[in-house]
């Protein structure tokens, strides 16, 4: 796969949910057994060596030290809109959006999407190496999703929507995993409001970056080396969140904050009980909101 400048965070992603299927079954917090075909062939291939624990622990280890959560919060972002998505499903919900959707798998790994219609919105690029791998796993592309390709900072999501055959109309969950500190704050509040005239009872579940740490990087020492690395690569972080303002600003999109998960509260919930040695970024959060 060739990749774009936000598509390498796609990869990334996708190597550490790849990575998650080389521990023992007992300690996984999920399955995923298509993430490592969705990789580039060099990338897979140099994963081998994460099958040898002693390799995976040491490698695990230096990146802990390097960049103190990111693995863990990765994870759990990963299985807690997976949970959501399981908990959405048996509650009615029949469509999924899923917003910059780059190498997402839970149309097809997850037993319960199989009846359920997915639209995927991602940039041209990544969709289409994506599309491109699953049709060489599986000879046809997943028969319940639809691919819409769409810059979110230039393009319509509404009109792209309805021209992908979206109703409003329907009860619906929007994932969007891992995307709003890289578009602006119109674009956000554009998609927001998009959300919110959906039925009531749908869901919308996102992560997002403390702009408290966008407004200064430095005051999480460990992690300024990181925001250096991704600002070289030419990704940009633009856009984030205050916690303590998040309710509130909700309110406005006829939203209501179910749930505003940080990294304390997802050890609580998945890694502790998975006796699994790693810590979870304070810098990103998980949120659950329904429609008003």
């Amino acid at each position: 796969m060739k990749s774009s400048k936000v598509g390498k965070t796609a990869y990334g992603s996708a190597a550490v949910r790849t990575l998650e299927m080389y521990y023992p079954k007992a300690e996984r917090l999920f399955e995923d057994p298509y993430a490592v075909k969705l990789l580039p062939s060099m990338l897979r291939l140099s994963m081998n060596i994460m099958k040898i624990p002693k390799f995976r622990d040491r490698i695990v280890r230096m990146r802990e030290k390097q960049f103190p959560g990111f693995m863990g919060s990765l994870l759990c972002r990963t299985v807690y809109i997976d949970d959501v998505l399981k908990e959405s499903i048996k509650g009615g919900v029949k469509t999924v959006v899923n917003l910059g959707a780059g190498l997402d798998t839970r149309p097809l790994r997850i037993p319960e999407a199989e009846r359920i219609r997915f639209f995927e919105v991602d940039e041209p690029g990544i969709q289409e190496e994506k599309k491109k791998t699953l049709l060489k796993i599986n000879g046809v592309l997943p028969p319940n999703v639809t691919f819409i390709p769409m810059d979110f900072n230039t393009q319509s999501l509404e009109d792209e929507l309805e021209a992908a055959g979206f109703s409003k109309e329907i009860q619906t969950l929007y994932i969007w995993e891992g995307v709003t500190q890289y578009i602006s704050p119109e674009a956000i509040e554009t998609t927001l409001k998009l959300m919110g005239t959906t039925p009531k009872g749908s869901k919308v579940v996102f992560t997002y970056v403390l702009q408290s740490f966008l407004d200064d990087p430095s005051s999480v020492p460990t992690l300024a080396k990181m925001m250096d690395m991704i600002n070289k690569q030419g990704v940009k972080w633009y856009s984030g969140f205050h916690p303590e303002k998040l309710s509130e600003e909700l309110t406005k999109y006829n939203l209501s904050l179910l749930e505003d998960m940080d990294g304390q509260d997802h050890l609580e919930r998945y890694i502790k009980p998975a006796c699994r040695d790693l810590l979870v970024f304070d810098i990103e959060h998980c949120v659950l909101a329904e429609v008003m």
